[in-house]
């Protein structure tokens, strides 16, 4: 979690029509690795049936820390999440499937795409953006993320929505400022970055003891599933056996 601003923000929320159309995109960019079972039926221990969006296996199992590793992943498009009780929600479910018994794998660890981690640093990154950067900058990163994610949006587009970003920060920046020197931060920028680090880092754990799982794209290193805030497997680097076992754990921790 040191390189928390190294992660693309925004997430894919804005540019997908629905949670199958940010499915297809993401788990066509993870076929190349990957074997992919979509629509995946379980049970829950109660016996009600449950389905998981996909539930992946490396193609080539060698450097993982499992002799077969398996995981499954849930899509939920971020921006149909409107009230802390909706994020909660998102993440019990995640939590949910993670004690399922699911057909042909027994219980998995269920990743989540987009992290609800990213939607904290999205929302740190828009209230501190125009402190530290230009329009020339926010221009950039937005292409950058439109050919991450193999859109195309013309350059009056992006600019557009850059202006807009910085219009409504600017509306802000005042407050903000004043507001952070009176709790003695030196400015803004750093009170935002200190707070963002701590929910980030809290919540990445949180979710790592629930048995969830994120699945974000970093902006060197591809796709990166995390697990408590480490890295499992990225595309760049592949697996990392000493995070062990991806199975569910249970019991003490």
């Amino acid at each position: 979690m040191l390189m928390l601003y190294r992660y693309l923000v925004p997430p894919p929320q804005g540019f997908f029509g629905s949670e199958r159309a940010l499915a297809d995109h993401v788990l066509g960019r993870l076929a190349a690795h990957f074997l992919i079972e979509r629509e995946v039926e379980g049970r829950y221990p109660d016996g009600r049936t449950v389905r998981i969006d996909a539930v992946l296996r490396p193609r080539d199992p060698s450097g993982w820390f499992d002799v077969e590793p398996v995981f499954g992943i849930e899509f939920k498009l971020p921006d149909k999440i409107n009230s802390v009780g909706e994020f909660g929600a998102q993440i019990a479910q995640a939590s949910d499937y993670a004690h399922c018994t699911f057909d042909g794998y027994g219980r998995l660890t269920i990743f989540l795409c987009p992290s609800p981690v990213s939607d904290l640093l999205t929302q740190a990154d828009r209230k501190v953006g125009s402190m530290v950067r230009t329009l020339e900058e926010t221009c950039k990163v937005l292409a950058e993320t439109d050919a991450f994610l193999g859109l195309s949006r013309t350059a009056e587009a992006i600019e557009a929505q850059a202006r807009e970003w910085e219009r409504r920060d600017r509306e802000r920046l005042a407050a903000i400022e004043a507001g952070a020197r009176a709790e003695g931060y030196k400015s803004a920028l750093d009170r935002e970055k200190e707070r963002v680090r701590e929910k980030a880092v809290f919540a990445a754990h949180l979710l790592g003891q629930l048995g969830v799982g994120e699945l974000m794209p970093h902006t060197s290193d591809g796709w990166v599933l995390l697990r408590s805030g480490e890295r499992v497997w990225s595309e760049k680097g592949g697996p990392r056996r000493s995070m062990g076992t991806l199975r569910p754990k249970v019991g003490n921790r």
